[in-house]
């Protein structure tokens, strides 16, 4: 269990007025934004609890792809989010989110 993590997102911008995220090397970590921030704030969130359910589930969090790998759509970009685990670990154990 690692720390600190960073993977690429893919930013669709296919829908007026709404930012769509994904993980590629994360199937299910998806999230979505108003606008750039928005949808930045939203990722890095999606993000770290997608981690810590695959944390807690036992499950193998693969490495990350590299980024002149991963193909795009003319209305898609690549961004790097990252993500510190424990205030993330801490503030959901608190929870008990069963996530």
């Amino acid at each position: 269990m690692k720390d600190y993590y960073i993977f690429p997102a893919i930013f669709g911008y296919d829908v007026p007025e709404q930012v769509g995220v994904a993980f590629p090397d994360l199937p299910g970590c998806t999230s979505q934004g108003n606008n750039d921030s928005d949808a930045f704030t939203q990722a890095r969130e999606s993000l770290g609890l997608h981690l810590f359910s695959m944390e807690r589930d036992g499950d193998i969090i693969p490495e990350p792809s590299l980024l002149h790998d991963i193909e795009l759509e003319d209305y898609e970009t690549l961004a790097l989010i990252d993500i510190f685990m424990p205030p993330v670990r801490d503030e959901l154990k608190s929870k008990h989110i069963a996530a």
